[in-house]
């Protein structure tokens, strides 16, 4: 049996943090190393997602994605103190939206 959650990690987080770092370097003008620490991930992984090295998608996003996407990257450059995993609840929507044939057991 494969957890939703394991589905997400494997194929979707990847994506999500392609998408991040682009918004986060192009828009918002932060360094790779900013972008790094909001993530939990390292410079160089945030360096081969802007080339496209890392998290090519398995899926497009579409708009209504794109809309919570960049209201993540707005949170995560306005607030100091917030990390990626403290929007759990939007995290989940993306994949409750991608995944809502497989059962999820985590409650947020």
């Amino acid at each position: 049996m494969t957890l939703r959650c394991e589905l997400f990690v494997k194929e979707m987080l990847p994506s999500i943090r392609r998408e991040l770092s682009k918004i986060l370097y192009d828009n918002y003008k932060m360094s790779q190393e900013e972008i790094a620490d909001k993530l939990l991930i390292t410079q160089s992984a945030v360096s081969q997602y802007l080339k496209g090295i890392r998290g090519k998608s398995y899926f497009e996003f579409d708009q209504e994605d794109k809309i919570i996407l960049i209201k993540m990257a707005e949170l995560l450059k306005n607030d100091k103190n917030i990390k990626l995993l403290d929007l759990q609840s939007m995290l989940c929507q993306l994949c409750e939206k991608r995944y809502k044939y497989v059962r999820c057991y985590i409650k947020v």
